[in-house]
């Protein structure tokens, strides 16, 4: 994922994450850790940025729907 930008929250955003990784991100409240998750999930809509997957570049995922079909997953913080 290159340039993940959630306007007025996070920017710029670079993750190199390889088939079989589990991603985990952590940080203090307020940090982005929150947003930058869901921006990937699909559940931040004003998200930005390039996603490559098997070396094709999706569309960024607008919604969560769109994100599992791409194979993401969010457990959220509360589970």
């Amino acid at each position: 994922m290159v340039g993940l930008t959630v306007p007025g929250a996070i920017e710029n955003i670079d993750l190199d994450v390889r088939p079989g990784e589990i991603l985990g991100i952590a940080g203090l409240v307020g940090s982005g850790r929150s947003t930058l998750l869901r921006a990937i999930a699909g559940a931040e809509p004003t998200a930005r940025g390039t996603i490559r997957l098997a070396g094709a570049e999706p569309a960024w995922p607008r919604t969560v729907r769109a994100a599992r079909k791409l194979g993401i997953g969010l457990i959220p913080e509360d589970q």
